[in-house]
C-alpha cells in the first residue's frame, strides 16, 4: 500500500476552485460541502493553509512552504505524497480532503500511511532506519544512533530478512503502549483556534507521554529492589534499549531518563523502579526474566 492519489484523496480536478475563490464569500462553504466538513473545521484549516503560505488563488507549491518546514525531512515526504496539479501545487481542497481522510481512517490505515511516508512505501533497512533516526536524534552521536537502528530491525525484522516489511512495521506500532500510540497517531480537524489564529497541531508542545504498564500474563512474587539493582548493576554498561523496550518503555521515555540521570547505572537503576512502580503486582520476577531473556541478557536472568 502506497501513500499515493489513491489513499489521500484529491480534488476530482479542483472542482470548488472552478466554482469560487479565496475572495469569494462561499469559499469556505464550498469547501465544507465538497469534503464533508464542517465551516468551522473549514476556517481552521484555512488559516493552517494560508500559515503554510498559499498564493491568492488558494493553491500550495513546495517553495512557498516557510523554511523551517521545507528543511524538516518528514513534511518533505508528506508534501511528496499529497496528490498535486499538473503545475505541482496542492490546491485547498485537496489540503480539506486529506485532513478528513487523516481523521476518519482507521489506526491500521494512519500507521500504513506513516509507513509509506517514511521510505516511499519500499521496506525500511539499517541504513534508512540510521536515516531516520538521525532526524529524530539530532543531539545523539551517530555511534548511538547506529545502534538503536540495529536493535529496532532486530526487534522488528522477525524475519531475519534485513529489511522491515509494511505488514512487521504496522504489527510492531500496536505493541506500542495504547498512550504513546494515540498519542502519535491522533489527529482531529475540529482544532481550536488561539488568539493568533494558529490552530494547536501549529504550535508544537512537548506533552508528557503517559506510560501503559506492559501487559503480562506471568505470575509469581514480585521482584524485589535488591533484584532489581543487581539486574541494573549487569546491564547498565551494555546495550539496554531493547531490554528496555521489552518492559515496555518508548525510545522517548529512555531518552527522558538520559536527560534526566547523570551516570548510565543511574538510568537503568531508574528505569527498573519505574517498571516496577508501573506495573505493581505484574512486576514478578518471572515478567522481568523474560524480558532479560529476550534481550539476550540470559546469564543475568539465571542469576535471578
Amino acid at each position: 500500500m502506497g501513500l499515493n492519489a489513491s489513499t489521500i484523496p484529491g480534488d476530482n480536478g479542483g472542482i470548488v476552485s472552478e466554482l469560487t475563490s479565496p475572495l469569494k464569500e462561499d469559499w469556505i462553504v464550498q469547501h465544507a460541502d465538497a469534503c464533508g466538513l464542517t465551516t468551522i473545521e473549514v476556517k481552521n484549516m484555512w488559516k493552517r493553509f494560508q500559515q503554510l503560505g498559499c498564493n491568492q488563488d488558494g493553491v500550495l507549491y513546495a517553495h512557498s512552504l516557510p523554511i523551517d518546514t521545507v528543511t524538516d525531512p518528514f513534511v518533505s515526504k508528506i508534501f511528496k505524497q499529497f496528490p498535486k496539479t499538473n503545475e505541482g501545487a496542492i490546491t485547498f481542497q485537496t489540503f480539506c480532503a486529506a485532513s478528513k481522510w487523516l481523521s476518519d481512517n482507521s489506526t491500521d490505515g494512519k500507521i500504513r500511511a506513516v509507513f509509506a511516508i517514511l521510505n516511499d512505501g519500499k521496506p525500511l533497512d539499517e541504513n534508512i532506519l540510521i536515516e531516520i533516526l538521525s532526524q529524530v536524534y539530532l543531539e545523539d552521536s551517530q555511534q548511538s544512533v547506529k545502534r538503536a537502528a540495529n536493535v529496532l530491525l532486530k526487534q522488528i525484522d522477525n524475519d531475519g530478512n534485513g529489511f522491515i516489511t509494511e505488514d512487521q512495521f504496522a504489527s510492531w506500532v500496536t505493541t506500542l503502549p495504547h498512550d504513546t500510540l494515540a498519542a502519535i497517531l491522533n489527529f482531529t480537524t475540529s482544532q481550536q483556534t488561539d488568539k493568533d489564529g494558529m490552530s494547536a497541531s501549529s504550535t508544537p508542545v512537548k506533552t508528557p507521554v503517559k506510560k501503559v504498564a506492559r501487559p503480562t500474563s506471568l505470575s509469581g512474587p514480585v521482584a524485589t529492589d535488591d533484584q532489581l539493582m543487581a539486574v541494573a548493576k549487569h546491564v547498565y554498561d551494555k546495550d539496554w534499549l531493547l531490554f528496555a523496550n521489552k518492559l515496555g518503555f518508548t525510545q522517548m521515555e529512555v531518552k527522558d531518563l538520559q536527560d534526566n540521570f547523570v551516570t548510565k547505572r543511574q538510568q537503568a537503576e531508574e528505569l527498573l523502579k519505574e517498571w516496577k512502580n508501573d506495573n505493581g503486582i505484574a512486576a514478578t520476577v518471572s515478567s522481568l526474566k523474560r524480558a532479560l531473556v529476550e534481550s539476550d541478557f540470559v546469564s543475568v536472568a539465571e542469576m535471578l
